[in-house]
């Protein structure tokens, strides 16, 4: 097995998943938020912190757990006078990142903290979302998030497998996978006209449609105004209490205190010239290039592209009819070698300075552990394969390419696959009880004659049709039926070459049984191509002055509301917790594209609270106010689970004990010791932001163009891949490109760095760790 090709596999279930990545970012920014409301979490020496992030790698696999770690062996594995551990490095190089490791949390939980912080809070849309930079695991330190995955995940399958199984892409040359993959992203983008008719449709609905249906600003803006709506009271009140907490060090604050304070925030939140929305109002019609219309339909497109590719090179690699398993096993030894050769130049005189930079922190096992990884990063990058040692020259990956697409492609056999795998099946055309229905076709005319009645009722409009003798890629597309001159129309002239009369024809049709709709709807990624969307146009927002007077605005309010009503000195520094409501509301807009809950708030404003025990129907309320306040059909869940955990309140069972029965077993997790935690929560009615515009584009319109099913066939898709010999000639195009050659090597060096950062890390940490992390 190639370490390399394991690495990818996991690196394309790691991108191509759109429904658990799309969970992983919903749990993470909520946790944020969950810290955030913490009142340990916001302090003041945090927030004179915040210059000092990022502090992990892009890929960081925090270590939360001590119970299977040999702690006696940390201790013994270095001298025990850490003084003169110290001494004995005095002038290295390693002691350069010692004043950032100091900064540090020891305890897991505080740790998360920060990385959820750094997740939340400093990642931008290119961090989240682009493919290239996550496999930058730990390339450097700007190239940081993703602190809760790494190249472990599952290994990628194929469409028409279940989870558990495997593609075997791990068993192949990486380097050819990533070849064919990226060649078949752009053939199959350029053989069919879903972008085109996806645009076109949607200019249709935003012009003509019912205004309900439509994705364009008007849509956008409507879905930002319903947030304020629906979380105005919830926004101001986390606010309210994070600022208060943390003027006050956390202490006790009084309810009046509180509501003056909550009122203040809410005042600003929705009035109607300065408020959140007017500021998103003005950026929205400022910036013409966030059209919605546009960019969701490349995102999703694009994706839709990208996930084709990559399922079809699962199952092309697994064709020996496509792909020469013996040509490709050479290129699979080199890999290996090239592995080989790079753990061998891992030696004690050049390692032991890092391992005792990172022993200086042994009496601390989580934190001695989490370091590791990092000190490991740095050794990795100076020593085994630093960012410049290449293993290849961009000219050998010119050479590669063309190896590999003379010697290894049985391109009739990939034009088949293509053909059959990605197209719908082509059928004769047949009337019953089962005869050949019967047609001509003339070269240079959109009219096709049917021989008789029954012929021209087997035809239906929407259809692709092509006479018997012809290629498929000839297929006409069907736009209209005359019954009284038996006659088809087609939406351009037939170039096929078969003009006899009365010929039998075959026909294909989209539908919603096709490969095309079933990948379209059934993993998420119209959903994901919209949250990406969105994310980037809350970045605009974020880096805008619009937004950025509404919290200097907003700031100064809440300030001068405590200076006024007495709460505190006129000198005191005010703007400091600009960064405190700044944090909180690009945490907040985020977790909101992807979640409904919000917490549940009592009238004193304090948390909502019960025990919620996993597998149990009953749930029982710290008090009568948490009773009342949890609604029979509301969701509800504990603060350290997720929304998928929810369960809905079915009764009120008992008044007297604040016992609630829900509808169904809780499928959480048994709130710890038994103790009150906070709930979380939402009803039938909640909706995440911009809700309306992604069920108006995935659920609404996509499906229509991906099925045929829209009433005019001027939006019906069609998908044409080229002959055998034009797929030869277009993928060894790609060996002459010298933009796709810089980024294979860029690509090619840095998984190999990552894989080797990954292993070296795992390899040391289970000396430490004998179960599996």
């Amino acid at each position: 097995m190639s370490i390399f090709a394991d690495a990818y596999s996991r690196y394309l279930t790691y991108n191509f998943n759109y429904i658990v990545r799309s969970k992983m970012f919903r749990k993470y920014f909520r946790t944020s938020i969950v810290f955030m409301t913490d009142p340990k979490f916001m302090t003041k020496t945090f927030i004179d912190q915040i210059s000092s992030f990022p502090k992990y790698p892009y890929f960081f696999h925090l270590i939360k757990e001590t119970n299977s770690i040999d702690l006696i062996k940390i201790y013994n594995s270095s001298m025990d006078n850490t003084q003169e551990l110290l001494e004995s490095m005095v002038g290295t190089s390693q002691l350069s990142k010692k004043e950032l490791y100091d900064t540090i949390p020891i305890l897991s939980d505080d740790f998360l903290e920060e990385l959820c912080f750094q997740f939340s809070f400093i990642s931008d849309t290119t961090t989240l979302y682009n493919y290239d930079l996550v496999l930058r695991s730990f390339v450097s330190e700007y190239q940081y998030r993703n602190f809760f995955s790494d190249l472990y995940n599952d290994l990628f399958y194929s469409t028409d497998q279940v989870a558990g199984d495997t593609a075997g892409l791990e068993n192949k040359a990486f380097n050819y996978e990533y070849i064919l993959y990226t060649c078949l992203y752009s053939i199959i983008s350029s053989s069919h006209n879903i972008y085109a008719k996806t645009l076109m449709y949607l200019t249709y609905i935003n012009l003509s449609g019912v205004i309900a249906d439509r994705v364009d600003k008007d849509s956008m803006l409507t879905g930002f105004q319903t947030f304020i709506t629906s979380y105005q009271s919830n926004i101001s009140i986390d606010l309210a209490d994070i600022i208060g907490k943390s003027i006050y060090d956390y202490q006790k604050i009084s309810s009046v205190m509180m509501q003056n304070l909550q009122t203040s925030i809410n005042n600003k939140l929705v009035d109607s010239a300065t408020g959140l929305y007017a500021v998103f109002f003005q950026l929205m019609n400022a910036v013409e290039s966030l059209s919605p219309m546009e960019l969701i339909s490349s995102n999703v497109v694009n994706q839709l592209n990208a996930f084709i590719a990559v399922d079809s090179v699962s199952k092309i690699f697994d064709d020996p009819t496509i792909v020469d398993q013996v040509q490709m096993s050479a290129e699979t030894i080199f890999e290996e070698n090239t592995f080989t050769s790079y753990i061998g130049k891992i030696s004690e005189a050049e390692l032991k300075n890092y391992l005792f930079l990172c022993f200086l922190y042994k009496f601390w096992p989580v934190k001695f552990l989490n370091v590791m990884q990092l000190t490991l990063k740095e050794y990795v990058e100076t020593y085994i394969k630093s960012i410049n040692d290449d293993t290849r020259l961009k000219e050998d990956y010119t050479n590669v390419l063309k190896s590999f697409c003379n010697n290894c492609i049985d391109f009739t056999g990939l034009k088949t696959f293509l053909d059959s795998n990605l197209i719908p099946t082509s059928t004769l055309i047949t009337y019953p009880p089962g005869t050949a229905a019967l047609f001509t076709f003339t070269p240079g005319s959109a009219t096709v004659h049917c021989t008789n009645t029954a012929s021209l009722a087997a035809i239906n409009i929407h259809d692709y049709i092509y006479a018997s003798g012809d290629d498929r890629a000839y297929a006409g597309h069907v736009v209209s039926k005359n019954v009284g001159l038996l006659t088809l129309t087609l939406d351009n002239e037939y170039i096929g070459s078969v003009s006899t009369a009365d010929v039998q024809a075959y026909k294909y049709s989209f539908g919603a049984t096709t490969y095309l709709y079933n990948v379209g709807l059934n993993y998420n990624i119209a959903e994901y191509g919209c949250l990406m969307y969105y994310d980037f146009v809350l970045n605009i927002f974020f880096e805008s002055t619009y937004y950025n007077t509404f919290i200097e605005e907003l700031t100064e309010a809440i300030f001068i509301n405590l200076r006024d009503t007495g709460h505190i000195e006129y000198t005191f520094d005010w703007y400091r917790y600009h960064d405190v409501i700044d944090i909180y509301f690009k945490t907040y807009m985020r977790w909101k594209l992807l979640d409904v809950s919000t917490r549940y708030v009592l009238s004193n404003f304090s948390g909502a609270r019960a025990k919620f025990t996993n597998n149990n129907v009953y749930v029982y309320c710290a008090n009568v106010d948490t009773y009342n306040i949890l609604l029979n059909g509301d969701y509800i869940f504990a603060e350290n689970d997720s929304i998928d955990d929810a369960s809905q309140v079915l009764a009120h069972i008992d008044p007297v004990n604040y016992i609630l029965q829900l509808s169904s077993p809780y499928t959480g997790s048994t709130t710890i010791n038994g103790t009150f935690t906070n709930v979380y929560g939402f009803d039938s009615s909640s909706v995440p932001l911009f809700n309306n515009v992604t069920n108006n584009f995935a659920n609404k319109l996509f499906p229509k163009i991906l099925s045929n099913s829209t009433v005019n066939t001027d939006y019906d898709i069609n998908m044409v891949f080229p002959s055998e010999t034009v797929l030869n000639s277009r993928i060894l195009s790609f060996a002459s490109s010298s933009a796709f050659i810089n980024g294979m090597h860029r690509f090619t060096e840095n998984l190999q760095l990552s894989t080797l950062t990954r292993e070296i890390i795992y390899s040391m940490l289970t000396d430490f760790i004998p179960d599996a992390i």
